[in-house]
């Protein structure tokens, strides 16, 4: 049994296989384009990933050099007001002048020490300069 078609429907039936292999060719090089596109996209935002890396890791070593040098700084400070401090309390207490006259009215440095505030050094340094002189 054999099938006559007549040229209409052959026809037909050709313009239906054109339509589809361009309809295919159609998809598929559209499909090609949107890949292509997607893919520049997802480049792009990987070197803007990796950029974004780069100066996150920047930021983060300058944020630690920041700390380190905050609490050198801190610790500065810490020594410096200790120092004023000091000398606050020093400038309070008798001055190195009435230290030098008790020690060359013979005063021993361990009573110039306990008196005037003085380090044991700087006690000792008074009566070294100022003290009265022993007879030989």
């Amino acid at each position: 049994m054999m099938i006559h078609l007549n040229i209409d429907t052959s026809l037909l039936v050709a313009a239906l296989a054109v339509f589809f292999a361009l309809a295919a060719v159609a998809w598929t090089a559209h499909h090609r384009r949107l890949a292509r596109r997607l893919r520049a996209r997802c480049d792009a935002l990987e070197a803007g990933l990796l950029t974004l890396r780069r100066e996150v890791e920047i930021a983060t070593s300058m944020t630690v050099r920041a700390g380190r040098r905050n609490k050198r700084i801190e610790q500065e400070c810490s020594i410096l007001s200790d120092r004023m401090t000091a000398l606050e309390s020093r400038s309070e207490s008798p001055s190195f002048d009435q230290a030098i006259d008790s020690a060359r009215r013979g005063a021993e440095p361990d009573k110039l020490a306990q008196r005037f505030g003085l380090s044991r050094g700087e006690a000792d340094l008074v009566t070294r300069l100022h003290g009265r002189k022993l007879a030989k």
